[in-house]
């Protein structure tokens, strides 16, 4: 399966650094959070080690570097005691204001005992900064001018943007099911069908509708119709099978004989007794003996030792209940149609979406949504719509939290990726989950076994993940 790249923008970076010394001066720890457009850096120094002649100062630049840009900060500037005396003559000939640095007196320092500091910076976020480094630029001078340059120090490293895979659906030959449930009435022990008889004119008109719209469908190929004869329990199960058969036959030539020339192939079913419609609607009330019904279905194998059973219960009461209120829902004539919906070209498929969504396959939905700009409402909307057709369909969960992650779902792309943690089509946006709650070291696992099954996204947010723990 193909898969487009999606770039991720986080709401949260952060990093670390292990203590490093320079010319004596120590970084503790450092981070870098970013939120709301705004990026807060910080990061704590130990002088308590700084190792500058009182004729020197050493200048600490904070540097934010990406490939295209450089952020320079405040900088932080050590003296000794002969040059902070320099220094403060300096400014007072030239009258010029304070620099935008803080200034420490290493003699100051060593007297109050407080030798640790810390730097804190906001500045806006710009996307230039996804994949930059923060690095400390060391240099120390004398009072002649002179100057040498220590190695410069990276702290931190923040994670280019991860991308989250789209997984395009393979197209499919598009087999939909349409059925409709006839309540019909029949004289007692008869299957032919009365079209003035009670209701029934209401209800074949259901079946009416169904053909109907089957048939001035364009798009739309009818492969067959079967016609499914269902009885209540009461009774002789042999008795019921005939007769729910019947009714089914009967309803067959009635509609053969309306819709002939319109060519459909029916068939007949006898589904006799249907026990399992009677516990469906056991489940969804608290009916009388409810428990007790539902046991008896699931350990009397023989249909009319059940009903024996059933009979027995609250010495008829409960039994009279079930004839008078489930038991007609039981009994009825079911129409179901299979088609074959004909492919739909993207601007064919957006109309349908309207009218008849069920009728597009996953993959022309996924076309719809490419016609869209990435991100947009219509996009995002289409995502939605896959997962609601295709609610257990491993691809349109998987695309989903994708369009989740992008947004900063993190709720959403949990919900979607639960379950299928195993499944190896999901891995790189698990892994990119994983990596927006905190845990790198899955992240990192999930990213592997993707690679393995040749997702390009994996391989890229895998080498951004390596480059970040290297730092640390």
């Amino acid at each position: 399966m193909k898969t487009k790249l999606i770039y991720i923008l986080f709401t949260l970076l952060s990093v670390s650094a292990k203590a490093t010394q320079i010319s004596g001066l120590k970084v503790i720890d450092c981070s870098i959070q970013q939120t709301n457009g705004i990026i807060d850096l910080n990061f704590l120094l130990d002088c308590n080690g700084i190792t500058i002649s009182p004729n020197e100062q050493l200048e600490v630049h904070p540097l934010l570097i990406g490939n295209n840009d450089t952020l320079c900060l405040p900088p932080l500037i050590f003296t000794g005691g002969i040059r902070e005396k320099v220094n403060q003559r300096q400014a007072r000939f030239s009258g010029k204001a304070k620099k935008d640095y803080a200034n420490y007196n290493i003699e100051q320092i060593e007297k109050s005992g407080l030798t640790r500091i810390t730097y804190n910076k906001k500045v806006p976020f710009s996307d230039w900064m996804y994949g930059s480094h923060l690095v400390l630029e060391n240099i120390v001078t004398g009072c002649a001018g002179c100057q040498r340059e220590l190695e410069p120090m990276v702290l931190a490293y923040i994670p280019r943007k991860l991308a989250v895979n789209y997984i395009v659906p393979r197209p499919e030959q598009k087999i939909r099911h349409k059925n409709v449930s006839l309540y019909l009435n029949f004289p007692q022990a008869e299957s032919t069908i009365l079209p003035d008889f009670m209701s029934n004119w209401e209800e074949l008109s259901k079946a009416d509708s169904l053909i109907v719209e089957l048939s001035e469908d364009p798009y739309i190929v009818v492969d067959s119709i079967t016609i499914i004869g269902y009885a209540s329990p009461e009774g002789k199960y042999a008795y019921n099978v005939r007769l729910s058969g019947n009714r089914a036959k009967a309803l067959k030539e009635y509609l053969e004989r309306k819709y002939t020339p319109k060519g459909f192939v029916m068939t007949t079913i006898a589904a006799s007794e249907d026990w399992d419609g009677l516990k469906e609607n056991i489940l969804k009330g608290n009916y009388p003996y409810h428990t007790q019904i539902l046991s008896i279905i699931d350990s009397i194998p023989d249909p009319d030792e059940r009903d024996v059973h059933i009979r027995r219960l609250d010495n008829g009461a409960t039994y009279a209940y079930l004839l008078q209120h489930i038991y007609p829902l039981l009994r009825r004539v079911v129409c179901d149609a299979a088609y074959m919906v004909k492919p739909f070209t993207t601007e064919q498929a957006k109309q349908r979406m309207t009218l008849h969504p069920e009728q597009l396959s996953l993959n022309e939905m996924y076309l719809i949504a490419q016609s869209y700009p990435i991100g947009s409402p219509q996009f995002n909307e289409l995502f939605a719509k896959m997962l609601y057709y295709y609610p257990q369909n491993i691809i349109a969960r998987n695309n989903l939290a994708a369009v989740a992650l992008e947004e900063g779902n993190i709720q959403l792309a949990k919900n979607c990726l639960e379950n299928i943690q195993e499944t190896a089509d999901i891995q790189n946006n698990l892994g990119v989950l994983l990596y927006l709650e905190g845990d790198i070291p899955e992240a990192i696992q999930c990213f592997k076994k993707a690679c393995e099954c040749g997702c390009k996204e994996a391989a890229y947010n895998l080498k951004e993940l390596e480059t970040y723990t290297a730092i640390q």
